[in-house]
């Protein structure tokens, strides 16, 4: 029997957050995003100083010396552009939760624990999210009367599963690494059922309205079937693939040519700098209006501050209302702060060798993905995911009988 130390207890705690009861504590008992962000950030904190204590050293790697630059960088614009500090200090979060995520992952998850995660917990959480994510497609009129928080729940942000609210990218992110795994890693050879699991996951991920997710699971089952298949048997699936979307492509074409013209003249124009400009200054321009009008206009070089396009502390949005750390990041911080950025994230591979493995360099190309569509590393979601997986993966092959058969 499995005796759990105060560092397993932790662990579970916070799994039991981040995986299970995050988003039901935020919709239905309204647990503010930045409360439970400062304690976090107090939390992930007291996990570093606590490794330092027990090894009589404080940690350092490039990983966190990049971070360290970046925090840099962020305390700077601050003191540049008089932000008020309570918002320079939440904004650190994008550096200590993925610091924090990795001590707690890489020193404070067991190998044991490890073990049961990816062999049972892991396995029943991605099956858990189909019945969810049903309930949530069609019960959204239901639920939404014991709604608590003060956020706004369209339905086209309900469907997240047990995951943070409005969360569908951070559950795809995760789905799709349990595909990885369950198919990539040697150490779930052994695991049965894969084929059902993966249909299951494969249907909760089509349920989110994350288009993006939608496109990354479709580049995920083609490099898993070039991976898996055998050539022959991959050119006739492709064939057949290519030949049906043409049929139903040509269908869709025939019956709605019109519509679809329009669609892509919209596009143009919209994504057009003159006409992207007046939606930026009207408050209503999509991420790439966004991104056009940046590209177009000067440099900004260390930004305009912390939260300066999102206001944390009272929700609103002083800029066009997108999710993405980029164009977070370029505004508040300027292109200095877009590199420390980009250096933090390549060096999320604190053991240098992600390159060489299956799918571990796959998992860190999809953060900088996401990273246009969500705040990723300050996403408990998606910086926990990526270092546990990473961790499971850079393990070495040790057969366990604690999966589910």
């Amino acid at each position: 029997m499995l005796k759990l130390t105060f560092s397993d207890v932790i662990t579970v705690c916070l799994l039991l957050y981040i995986y299970v009861l995050g988003g039901a504590l935020q919709f239905f008992v309204n647990l503010s995003f930045t409360v439970s962000t400062a304690l976090t950030i107090v939390l992930v904190l007291g996990l570093y100083f606590a490794h330092a204590i027990i090894n009589k050293r404080l940690l350092y790697n490039k990983f966190i010396g990049f971070g360290l630059l970046l925090a840099s960088i962020i305390i700077l614009s601050s003191l540049l552009n008089h932000t008020f500090f309570v918002k320079t200090a939440l904004y650190l979060s994008f550096v200590i939760f993925p610091i924090g995520a990795y001590i707690a992952t890489r020193y404070f998850v067991r190998t044991k624990i490890l073990h049961i995660l990816f062999n049972k917990f892991f396995i029943l959480l991605g099956l858990l999210q189909l019945p969810v994510l049903l309930i949530q497609e069609f019960g959204y009129d239901l639920l939404i009367k014991f709604k608590r928080t003060s956020q706004q729940v369209a339905p086209i942000d309900f469907n997240f599963g047990t995951f943070f609210l409005k969360n569908d990218h951070g559950l795809a992110f995760f789905l799709i690494c349990l595909l990885l795994y369950l198919w990539l890693d040697p150490k779930a050879e052994h695991i049965k059922y894969k084929k059902i699991y993966s249909l299951v996951y494969v249907l909760s991920i089509l349920l989110t309205n994350s288009t993006i997710s939608h496109l990354l699971l479709a580049v995920t089952l083609l490099y898993l079937a070039y991976n898996k298949v055998k050539p022959r048997e991959l050119l006739v699936y492709l064939s057949l693939a290519l030949g049906l979307i043409s049929v139903v492509a040509g269908l869709v074409l025939f019956m709605n040519s019109n519509k679809l013209q329009a669609s892509l003249t919209t596009f143009i124009n919209n994504a057009h700098y003159d006409r992207a400009l007046k939606m930026y200054e009207a408050g209503v321009a999509t991420r790439i209006q966004t991104l056009v009008v940046f590209i177009n206009n000067k440099v900004e070089w260390l930004g305009h501050g912390p939260y300066s396009y999102f206001d944390i502390l009272s929700g609103i949005f002083y800029q066009n209302p997108n999710f993405s750390q980029w164009i977070w990041f370029y505004f508040d911080l300027g292109i200095v702060g877009v590199v420390a950025f980009i250096l933090f994230l390549l060096n999320f591979d604190v053991r240098g060798n992600l390159n060489k493995k299956r799918y571990g360099s796959i998992i860190l190309g999809m953060l900088f993905i996401y990273a246009i569509f969500s705040t990723v590393t300050v996403d408990l979601t998606f910086t926990f995911t990526f270092f546990l997986f990473c961790r499971r993966e850079q393990q070495p092959y040790e057969y366990n009988n604690t999966s589910i058969s």
